[in-house]
């Protein structure tokens, strides 16, 4: 971590330990890199196209739903920066699904969100 922590100027983690006490008054005690990592293995399962049912899928589109709140509250170049983190996972998000013509989400969750993500489902959905 001490390697990691070189990589970022200071006021990026000041943000992060302030952007983590909104993540964890919303997650249960999650960090805002727990949420990341979280993030991260879901779209990993995803990629690999592994079945994933509607309820467990749902949890994923809500984490990504907060992690693009966080974005948006954060400064700048903090933004930018957690925009690089989360571009290659999203990608994967990407690979491991499609765009939900049939409207799957928009009919299991009516507070679905706006975000693209809500808008693809997975390859390998089990409803």
């Amino acid at each position: 971590m001490a390697d990691l922590a070189r990589l970022f100027p200071q006021e990026f983690w000041d943000e992060v330990d302030l952007l983590s006490g909104i993540v964890a008054s919303k997650r249960r005690s999650q960090s805002l890199p727990e949420l990341l990592q979280l993030w991260s293995h879901y779209a990993s399962v995803l990629a690999r196209n592994e079945q994933i049912h509607l309820d467990d899928y749902s949890p994923m589109l809500f984490a990504r739903d907060l992690i693009q709140q966080v974005i948006d509250m954060a400064s700048l170049r903090t933004r930018q920066i957690l925009e690089a983190l989360i571009s290659s996972d999203d990608s994967l998000f990407l690979f491991g699904t499609q765009r939900d013509d049939r409207e799957i989400i928009k009919q299991a969750h009516v507070n679905a969100g706006t975000g693209w993500w809500w808008s693809r489902v997975p390859k390998a959905l089990v409803l």
